[in-house]
């Protein structure tokens, strides 16, 4: 429980680090601030697949580590999943930049960075039930799909 609410502040951090950047007078120094924002989220969430993508090379399925780095379906359908991920979050910060009554640019990076925010809590979900007691659960969505890919 205490995990979820260091994610949910850090998600919350973030809303409330970007509401003080569009609110800066100047509008380069709130692009500025936004596009810092932006860059950090973006980190955080790369780090967090790599961890992830790591984790899952250890995963061979049953809840338990198999000892080997070798990518296993759990691994590629993250891969997908996170690259799919990025296509939705682009599109949607692109409607959402049409609907803002602010500058363009700062709309579709608050946006980014709200999503990276929200994704880097998501992320850090499945590592925490993964390094929980046995792992992953028969019934867990990465583990009906390793049994799909590998009948």
């Amino acid at each position: 429980m205490m995990f979820l609410i260091a994610s949910l502040a850090y998600a919350q951090a973030v809303a409330t680090e970007l509401e003080r950047c569009i609110a800066l007078p100047d509008d380069l120094a709130a692009l500025e601030c936004v596009y810092s924002v932006e860059g950090s989220t973006g980190e955080a969430m790369g780090a967090r697949n790599f961890e992830l993508v790591n984790v899952l090379g250890e995963w061979d399925g049953t809840g338990q580590p198999d000892g080997t780095d070798s990518e296993n379906a759990a691994q590629e359908a993250f891969i997908d999943s996170a690259s799919a991920w990025i296509d939705s979050r682009n599109a949607s910060c692109r409607f959402e930049t049409i609907l803002q009554e602010i500058d363009s640019r700062l709309a579709f990076l608050a946006c980014r960075a709200r999503m990276n925010a929200e994704r880097v809590v998501h992320i850090e979900s499945y590592l925490r039930r993964l390094a929980a007691p046995g792992g992953l659960s028969e019934t867990d969505p990465l583990s009906i799909s390793q049994a799909e890919k590998n009948p």
